[in-house]
């Protein structure tokens, strides 16, 4: 199933986060993880009951297990689907954020390496 496909590549690029916020709104839903990396999903306020939608684990999801709520993702509940999907598309934008300082990290290794080498160039200093 493609709920299941998103939550194992999320899991793989970037698991071991909590989450440090949920916010569960009319048009859409905020998880923000311990990593400072939040997601959005939208709330499907149209497949919402009449009147207010009880969701048990309100009010307990920071410190949880970002992976824990990956598996809400498709689940029966509206609610708990749009955290989990919100869950999922932060530790992808993590996992984003982690590649990116290590190509950042690596560029500078790497502009080290050359600044020794480029005053052996005939044009100049570098």
């Amino acid at each position: 199933m493609f709920a299941e496909k998103i939550a194992a590549l999320a899991m793989e690029k970037c698991g071991g986060l909590h989450l440090q916020e949920a916010i569960v709104g009319l048009g859409f839903t905020l998880v923000c993880l311990d990593g400072g990396a939040c997601g959005l999903a939208y709330t499907l306020r149209d497949e919402l009951e009449r009147g207010c939608d009880v969701f048990g684990e309100a009010g307990r999801l920071a410190g949880r297990e970002a992976g824990e709520v990956l598996a809400w993702i498709g689940s029966g509940s509206v609610v708990a689907s749009a955290v989990g999907l919100a869950a999922a598309n932060a530790l992808l934008l993590a996992a984003r954020i982690r590649h990116e300082e290590q190509a950042l990290e690596s560029a500078g290794e790497y502009r080290k390496t050359l600044a020794g080498r480029a005053r052996l160039l005939p044009w100049g200093d570098a």
